[in-house]
C-alpha cells in the first residue's frame, strides 16, 4: 500500500527507494526501504523487510514533532511506571476522540502531535499529584 503525502496531499505520487538514498551516510539504514514523495521530497520508513509503510510522507517539521511525540508517548509503557503498551494506545485514542486505526503517530499532523504531548504531559501530572 502506498502511503500519502502529508505536506502534499493523498493525490501525489510517492515512489519506494532505499535507505542509502534517503539517508546516504547511515549505512545502517541503506537496506531499508522508505517511501518518498515525488514532488517535495518528503519520505516516511517501511516496516522492517516490508514496503509497509509507518505512517504517511512527512517532510522535516511533521517528521521532528512525530518523533518527539513518540519518545513522549512510548515512556508511558516503557518507562518506569509502565502501562501495557496496548492500554497506552487505547488511552491514546480514547483521549484524542481516534479511532483504533487513526490511532497512531505516523499519521498524525503536526497539531495532533502537539495535542498529544500536552495530554501525556496532564496525564503525569496527575500521576505524579495521585502519589
Amino acid at each position: 500500500m502506498r502511503p500519502a503525502c502529508a505536506e502534499c496531499g493523498p493525490r501525489t505520487g510517492v515512489d519506494a527507494v532505499v535507505g542509502d538514498v534517503i539517508y546516504p551516510h547511515r549505512p545502517e539504514l541503506a537496506r531499508r526501504w522508505f517511501w518518498r514523495c515525488v514532488v517535495c521530497g518528503a519520505y516516511v520508513g517501511c516496516h522492517r523487510g516490508t514496503l509497509q509503510p509507518l505512517g504517511t510522507c512527512a517532510g522535516p517539521e511533521l517528521r521532528r514533532m512525530r518523533n518527539l511525540a513518540h519518545s513522549v508517548f512510548d515512556r508511558l509503557w516503557r518507562g518506569k511506571r509502565k502501562t501495557a503498551r496496548s492500554a497506552a494506545y487505547a488511552w491514546m485514542a480514547k483521549t484524542m476522540g481516534l479511532t483504533p486505526e487513526e490511532a497512531h503517530i505516523g499519521l498524525f499532523s503536526i497539531e495532533q502531535c502537539r495535542v498529544l504531548i500536552n495530554h501525556v504531559a496532564a496525564r503525569r501530572e496527575q500521576e505524579d499529584s495521585d502519589r
